[in-house]
């Protein structure tokens, strides 16, 4: 079995990705906690290994906040399932 690595920027295929995630930023200008919901705010046509921008609000000084993330995928493989089938 061999895994191999592709590297560069690999498009999925779907159109919203949506991911249990939720991230926590500080606002820049007035230093407020602004939580961004992965749940509910979606990746758009996302791509692996490359920068995403996300965005979100800080509701205490009325601006939007970016930042980069980047999307990348784990694949852990079970080596002990490996079974014949028919």
């Amino acid at each position: 079995m061999e895994i191999i690595d592709i590297k560069g920027k690999q498009e999925l295929g779907i159109k919203r990705f949506y991911l249990p995630v939720k991230i926590n930023i500080i606002c820049p200008n007035c230093e407020s906690n602004v939580e961004i919901n992965m749940e509910d705010d979606y990746l758009s046509y996302p791509a692996i290994n490359t920068k995403e921008e996300i965005v979100g609000y800080c509701d205490n000084c009325d601006n939007n906040i970016s930042i980069d993330i980047k999307l990348r995928i784990a694949l852990e493989i079970d080596r002990s399932s490996s079974k014949i089938t028919e």
